[in-house]
């Protein structure tokens, strides 16, 4: 039917029609009213015509009209695409940053607290510790941009649980009390009785906005601050807590009170100079509170204080499980021996391999240590593992797509943890959908490491009192370099750089049947490990060494995880043949 009244693609060519239709159809009907039949036959002739002419006009404005709607949809539209595209860009662009600065952030960091571990002048410690709090404000300033660009590209996403609403307000309280006794200000906090114990919601987030409104609070006072929690219950049992920080400082003047929450905002440009920041944190706060429900506004007199408030519907829960941070892991340096774990990091970074090499061995972890996914599927090929540190991003192949790879690979699955300086949900899922078990934020922390070490069973339950142990004979090895320590010392760095090669280039040998290269390479391990004199691991060498001389190498794999682990067995025993340098 509709094909029938609009024939035509174009407006005006369907009224054309209807106005030469209608205007033969007009002098029919004036024959019977007029009796004039000369002006019926210039009716007859013009009426079409006319008629026709005039519904052309009206149609061609309509197509003209249309079309000028059309392309200005599609201007629009094109602007939405271009204006969408340049928000993920921007999105992209900060992840891509984020773990630019933060992998040599986790360098910095992690090795300053390893100086701190064993600083013992009090002017490298206050230098250290001036390292450490310069490193932690650019990483606040990083969560700052990053939590920003979510809010903007309106992905800012809630991990709603249950949690113990007051308990959270209190934790959070104790923990920014020493900062304001150092500023000589009284931090108070009154929860009313009305508050629920567990409710449902973002911890994470909400402790974000509290510690960021007492944390300005504590900035503009010397006085006192307060936090103020009350709660309201709705027709639909949700509650309405609303959390008011209370300060009796500086003041805010009216015309500045507008633009507090806007992006990169600050009361004044001396405000920045004189307490840093970088004025998104009430935007931040603002677009977290919005995400919620809720609402955030500010009452302020100059000179006589401000009162930040937000308020946000919560519903009320039974206790549950809660995924909030746990207390610090205690660090144990004998972990090894009590929970032993076969552990391979698989991290591009040299650095960042050396800073997690130094942290493991704290708790007397020994790690295999890869420079990209496909020397970690090639690693646990040769040799089970129980947990693997995974970087995100590496050449070759990144640790996503190893570990699809070896999810797949029929053989006992170690536990994987990414190591990711990556702050996006987004990012963090693609890695639990690829197969890893949890992720570590870059710059990670030994109290980290312990975490994840502790959700790892081991592959070998170790007796301790009947497990081999590999020991070399210091005395007898001083007397083959006449008793000199710092010859030995120098022989046992230099094999201690050696080794690893020796074993890398096996390995490359075996996986490309080269059986010449495999008892040259073994050959060299051979010697090199002789200077200790432990038999076990020559012994081991030799075999392989063998094995390439008769080029037979459909044993060659087994054959060198088992000199893998007599290796691991020896390099701490070479370790501990270096002398350190005098202080």
């Amino acid at each position: 039917m509709n094909r029938l009244l609009q024939p035509f693609q174009s407006t005006a060519a369907n009224y054309t029609l209807y106005g030469l239709l209608f205007g033969m159809g007009f002098p029919v009907i004036a024959l019977f009213i007029l009796d004039q039949p000369k002006l019926l036959f210039i009716m007859i002739c013009s009426a079409p015509v006319f008629l026709g002419l005039i519904a052309w006009l009206a149609g061609k404005k309509h197509d003209d009209i249309e079309d000028v709607v059309e392309m200005r949809t599609k201007e629009l539209q094109v602007a939405k695409d271009f204006a969408e595209e340049g928000i993920r860009a921007k999105a992209r662009f900060l992840a891509t940053m984020s773990h630019e600065i933060r992998t040599p952030m986790n360098a910095v960091l992690s090795c300053t607290n390893l100086m701190l571990d064993t600083a013992e002048n009090a002017e490298n410690i206050r230098l250290l510790k001036t390292v450490q709090n310069s490193g932690e404000t650019l990483l606040t300033l990083i969560n700052d941009i990053l939590d920003f660009s979510k809010i903007e590209s309106g992905k800012l996403a809630l991990e709603l649980e249950p949690f113990p609403l007051r308990e959270c307000v209190e934790e959070t309280i104790d923990l920014m009390n020493s900062g304001s006794s150092e500023r000589g200000c009284l931090l108070s906090c009154n929860l009313s009785p009305d508050v629920p114990a567990w409710v449902r919601g973002d911890v994470t987030r909400l402790r974000q906005v509290v510690t960021n409104l007492v944390s300005n609070a504590i900035k503009f006072t010397k006085d006192t601050v307060k936090v103020e929690v009350t709660a309201t219950r709705n027709e639909d049992g949700r509650h309405h807590v609303q959390v008011s920080v209370v300060d009796n400082g500086v003041g805010i003047p009216e015309e500045s009170k507008r633009k507090l929450f806007q992006d990169f905002s600050q009361v004044d440009a001396s405000t920045t100079r004189k307490y840093g920041g970088t004025g998104l944190g009430l935007a931040i706060c603002k677009g977290i509170i919005q995400a919620m429900g809720g609402k955030i506004w500010v009452e302020s007199e100059e000179g006589k204080g401000s009162t930040f408030s937000f308020s946000v519907p919560l519903e009320e829960t039974s206790p549950g499980v809660s995924r909030k941070r746990s207390p610090l892991a205690q660090v144990n340096e004998s972990m090894a021996k009590t929970h032993p774990l076969r552990l391979l990091m698989a991290e591009d970074n040299s650095v960042n391999q050396m800073v997690g090499r130094k942290l493991l061995s704290k708790l007397g972890y020994r790690v295999d240590i890869v420079g990209n996914g496909l020397e970690a599927l090639s690693a646990v090929q040769r040799q089970s593992y129980d947990l693997i540190f995974m970087d995100q991003h590496m050449p070759e192949m990144d640790g996503v797509e190893a570990t699809i790879k070896i999810r797949q690979l029929e053989l006992r699955q170690p536990k994987i943890f990414a190591l990711t300086a990556s702050a996006f949900k987004e990012d963090k899922e693609r890695c639990l959908n690829a197969g890893m078990d949890g992720f570590l934020t870059k710059p990670v922390n030994i109290h980290d490491l312990v975490t994840a070490l502790n959700e790892c069973e081991p592959n070998i339950k170790v007796d301790k009192d009947h497990a081999p142990t590999l020991q070399l004979d210091k005395q007898f090895i001083l007397e083959q370099v006449a008793g000199e320590e710092e010859i030995l010392s120098e022989i046992a760095q230099e094999c201690l750089n050696c080794i690893p090669q020796y074993m890398q280039a096996i390995e490359a040998a075996i996986n490309c049947s080269d059986a010449d290269a495999l008892m040259k390479s073994a050959h060299a391990l051979k010697g090199t490990v002789a200077n200790f004199h432990i038999e076990s691991v020559v012994d081991a060498a030799k075999t392989l060494e063998n094995l390439g001389r008769s080029n037979e190498l459909d044993d060659a794999l087994s054959k060198l995880t088992t000199l893998q682990s007599q290796v691991d067995q020896l390099i701490p025993e070479i370790e501990k043949l270096i002398t350190q340098p005098a202080a």
